[in-house]
C-alpha cells in the first residue's frame, strides 16, 4: 500500500546569524528589519537599500548604494 502525503511549507521570514566582535565575543541575531520581498520584487533589483539588525549590545544600520559609471 502506497500512502502519499503532501506537505506545503511557506516561510516569508527567516532571521538567523551571529556577530563576532574584535575581542572574540559571539552574539546571536536578535532581530533584523530586512524584508526580502522589498528587494527585487517583479525581477527588478533596487539601486540602493538599507536595513538594521540587533545582536549583542547595539544596533547596526547598513545602507548600500549602487554607483554606476559609464566608460
Amino acid at each position: 500500500m502506497l500512502i502519499k502525503q503532501e506537505h506545503k511549507v511557506f516561510a516569508n521570514r527567516l532571521e538567523a546569524g551571529y556577530v563576532y566582535t574584535s575581542t572574540g565575543e559571539l552574539y546571536p541575531l536578535e532581530w533584523c528589519d530586512f524584508e526580502l520581498y522589498e528587494h527585487g520584487e517583479n525581477g527588478t533589483p533596487p539601486t540602493d537599500h538599507s536595513f538594521s539588525f540587533k545582536a549583542g549590545k547595539g544596533t547596526t544600520n547598513f545602507k548600500i548604494l549602487k554607483h554606476s559609471t559609464q566608460l
